[in-house]
């Protein structure tokens, strides 16, 4: 059986080097091992659940068939997020970011003169969701994938869909290394996150803090970080990088090994946690434990809401996101973006709505370079295309299918609202 054939979690249990995880949210999930492991327990069903349909040619037509994906005037588009769970709401904005670009192409007339129907398939948190999701969306003749909200997941959707010639857009992949894997009609639409994690890293070395505390859950997100920042920290200098501290996903897990971190005395406290109860209660935990200094918070985890429920707690605590809905900051394209999105779905654009939105955008956009709804057509397009984001700046796609971007954004809360704390260069994308 080839190798391209296999989602990343099957391939590392049938070739035993791969390690029981939990995801950057605390769910169950399979992940590869850069050196020698146990190997812990994986069921057959699973790994055969994952290596399903790999017999298929590459070459094999597409779910859509060429015809457009669907009669009577409509194409049609998959958007694999998380529908369910703890964090549907992160999946919310990510289907509705989707759903607004398209829902504003249709006024327009559609992309080819038919009008685009999205339709979502949940994610879940593991192999046994994620496959079949992607396997369903392709058989019910969907032209494309838009998705992929945790790493194993993007992966394993670029590969399911490859089977069959289905171009993807894959969406907030935290590893860029790990996503497209040589598949030509693939992109992913999020900055990297080497090149998010490099600049984020530079920005606590230039603070002039001298020792920074990492606690985790263990993720290949919290490694990836880990990874990036203690590059960064060499190259400066000066800086004590303490042992990392991991605790199972959950806030009384929590609470024991953040105690722990505090007692290192730290001049920044960086948390790789998500979840609104858990990132509010880490916050609280760190501050009874008498930790007064700055915290920074994982990506796109900490933002207005919890700075709501964090209250004076949450001062002088940071997050980082890939776009800032601050009225200071953006373009006035942004500000209609922001508006209308609130208009119609009733929660504030953030980053993941943003992403959903340029993703939908991006793939109109091949169609209308391919002059086509035929994914044998705009598949090949994808990283030609030419648009901008709500803020005005190009979104160009590399050879490899990775976003080149200029900026990583710093959030801040101050009183209780989030704000732009700053903007920090990306000197480098998915190589750093």
């Amino acid at each position: 059986m080839p190798r391209r054939c296999l989602p990343e979690a099957a391939h590392c249990a049938l070739h035993g080097r791969c390690i029981h995880r939990s995801n950057r949210r605390g769910i169950a999930l399979m992940r590869l091992r850069t050196g020698p492991t146990t190997v812990l327990s994986v069921t057959a069903a699973t790994v055969a659940l994952m290596a399903a349909g790999c017999g298929g040619s590459s070459s094999s037509s597409s779910g859509g068939s060429g015809g457009g994906g669907g009669g009577g005037g409509t194409v049609k588009v998959a958007a694999i997020n998380w529908a369910e769970g703890p964090v549907k709401d992160l999946g919310d904005a990510e289907n509705n970011g989707i759903q607004l670009a398209f829902d504003e192409q249709n006024a327009k007339g559609g992309v080819q003169g038919k009008k685009i129907v999205l339709k979502r398939y949940d994610e879940g948190y593991a192999a046994d969701t994620f496959i079949p999701s992607a396997r369903k969306a392709i058989a019910d003749g969907n032209v494309a994938l838009i998705g992929g909200q945790e790493v194993a997941a993007c992966s394993a959707i670029v590969q399911v869909a490859r089977t069959k010639n289905v171009p993807v857009i894959a969406s907030v992949c935290g590893s860029a290394g790990k996503t497209m894997d040589g598949y030509d009609r693939s992109i992913l639409m999020r900055v990297p996150g080497e090149g998010g994690l490099t600049a984020l890293g530079q920005w606590i070395a230039d603070q002039g803090y001298k020792k920074v505390q990492f606690i985790g859950a263990d993720t290949a997100f919290d490694r990836l970080t880990i990874d990036m920042f203690k590059k960064v920290f060499q190259k400066k200098g000066g800086i004590t990088f303490a042992n990392p501290i991991f605790a199972p996903f959950s806030s009384a897990n929590n609470r024991v090994q953040i105690t722990k971190a505090v007692a290192s005395k730290p001049d920044l406290l960086y948390m790789g946690i998500f979840g609104h109860d858990i990132v509010v209660n880490g916050v609280k935990d760190a501050r009874a434990a008498g930790y007064k200094g700055p915290i920074v918070i994982n990506e796109a985890a900490f933002l207005q809401p919890e700075a709501d429920a964090l209250g004076a707690d949450g001062n002088n605590v940071y997050g980082s996101t890939g776009w800032v809905n601050d009225p200071s900051h953006e373009s006035a394209t942004a500000k209609k973006f922001a508006t209308d999105f609130k208009a119609k779905f009733g929660t504030d654009a953030e980053w993941l709505a943003e992403n959903g939105y340029t993703a939908g955008k991006a793939l109109i956009a091949a169609m209308d370079l391919a002059k086509s709804t035929d994914p044998n057509k705009f598949g090949p397009e994808l990283r030609k295309i030419k648009i901008q984001t709500v803020n005005g700046d190009p979104v160009t796609i590399g050879p490899d299918g990775n976003r080149i971007a200029k900026n990583w954004y710093l959030l801040k809360s101050t009183n209780g609202k989030i704000g732009l704390g700053a903007t920090l260069p990306l000197t480098c994308q998915a190589s750093c």
